[in-house]
Formats: C-alpha cells, structure tokens, sequence
C-alpha cells in the first residue's frame, strides 16, 4: 500500500467532525442529508479498513509471533526465578520459625527458673517460720519451767515474724548461636497476603446484611448484557434494569 492512497485517505478524514457537526436533524430534509453524510463515512471508514486492514493483520500476526518468542524465553527464567524465591523464602521462614522457637524456649527456661527459685524462697520462708516458732515454742516452756505464766502465754500468743527471704535474679546465659534474618544481595523478603473466596454464598450473604461492605463484590457486567439483550424490557433481577441506548446502523 502506497503513502500516497493512505495520504487520500487522511485528507478525506479533514472536516469529517466538522461536517458532521454542522448537520442538525430537524426535518426530512436534514434528516436525508445526514443519512447521506452517514453513508459516506460508512463508505470512508470501509476504505480505511480494506487499506490499513492488511497492514494491521500483518503487523498483528508479527506481534504475535514476537510475543511467543518473548513468552518461550522467558518461560524457564520465571521457572527459573520462581523455584528460587519460593526456596529462599522457605529457608528465610525456617530461620525465622527457628529464631522464634529459641525465643521461646528461652521464655520457657526463664519461666522454669523464675518458678523454681519462688518455691526456693517459698520452703527457705517455711523454714526459717518452724524455726522462729520452735524458738518461740522453747522460751515458752522456759518460763513456764521458771514459773512465769504470764511471759510463756505471752510468748505463746504473740505471732512470730519473720522477715521473708528475697528471690534471686534469675540469670540465662547468652544463646551458643545467634540466628540473624538471612541476608543476601539484591534479594528481599516480605510478605505477600491476598483473599481466596471459598464460599461466594456467605460473602454475599454478609454484604447483604450490611456486615461487609458493598465494594467487596461486583456484578457480573457481562452476563447482565446477556440478559438484557435476551429478555430486553422483561429483564427482572432485582437491582437491575435494563437500558436501550438506541442507535443509527448505516450500511456503506
């Protein structure tokens, strides 16, 4: 195809919208005369595609083929690509699962000794008290044997305190190995969360109660058109209805 036919055709295209402008339908007369106009666009926009139609085609079955060629190539590096991250981001979370498992168990072993030097404190506490109250007990009788009566009740009555042992700190030595995040250049990690529905009734049911909000569902556009075209003015789904945006079909 010629520069020259394709030139014909751009300065057919000068004032096509200006001329349509000008036509303003309001008798048979303007009416016959846009019907002409119509046709002759018909006409023009089927010479545009008989020249640039081919142009097109080839162009698009050359696109296509250099798509394959681009899809084929990058095929095993995304393979490629992907068994590597999915590997790095298992060993990252394996780290990371073992770094969480050692704070864990250092909580534990923490708890462990926290809970083991209270009952330390606790049976220390009940020993000095038995011994307190045995001395108690001991100038009890001792005065009862000197025959104060008076200073054994006393001492009897008297409660015995003592003064309550303190807990030791308790100390856990630093971990033989630190698990630092892995580290790698040019590689990141993060997290990488999406929604999966798995029951499309209960979502909707939710929305329909209110509980979620509208903008998590859409209609199905398409298969509203369907219907519409099919049922037209007997279209009946509740929140729909349907629209006929009349239009001129011109034949060329």
């Amino acid at each position: 195809m010629s520069t020259t036919e394709i030139a014909t055709i751009e300065q057919q295209a000068t004032g096509l919208v200006g001329q349509a402008e000008a036509i303003v339908v309001r008798d048979q007369v303007t009416l016959d005369e846009a019907a002409s106009m119509s046709r002759s666009v018909a006409a023009y926009m089927k010479r545009v595609g008989e020249v640039m139609d081919p142009i097109c085609e080839a162009n698009h079955r050359a696109w296509k083929v250099a798509l394959g060629q681009r899809a084929d190539l990058l095929k095993p590096a995304d393979a490629a690509k992907r068994l590597l991250g999915q590997r790095m981001a298992a060993y990252e979370q394996e780290v990371e699962n073992r770094r969480r498992e050692a704070e864990r168990a250092a909580q534990r072993e923490r708890e462990r000794l926290e809970a083991a030097e209270r009952a330390r404190v606790l049976a220390e506490q009940r020993r000095l008290q038995e011994e307190e109250d045995q001395r108690a007990l001991d100038a009890a009788a001792a005065a009862e044997a000197a025959g104060d009566t008076a200073l054994a009740e006393r001492l009897i009555a008297e409660p015995v305190v003592i003064e309550a042992p303190q807990p030791m700190p308790v100390f856990l030595p630093p971990p033989a190995v630190t698990l630092a995040a892995p580290k790698a250049e040019g590689i990141s990690f993060r997290d990488n969360w999406s929604a999966q529905v798995v029951d499309l009734a209960a979502l909707v049911k939710a929305v329909a109660s209110g509980s979620q909000p509208l903008a998590l569902v859409l209609p199905n556009q398409v298969g509203l058109n369907g219907l519409a075209r099919s049922l037209k003015t007997g279209l009946a789904v509740p929140g729909v209805r349907a629209v006929n945006d009349r239009i001129a079909a011109t034949k060329a």
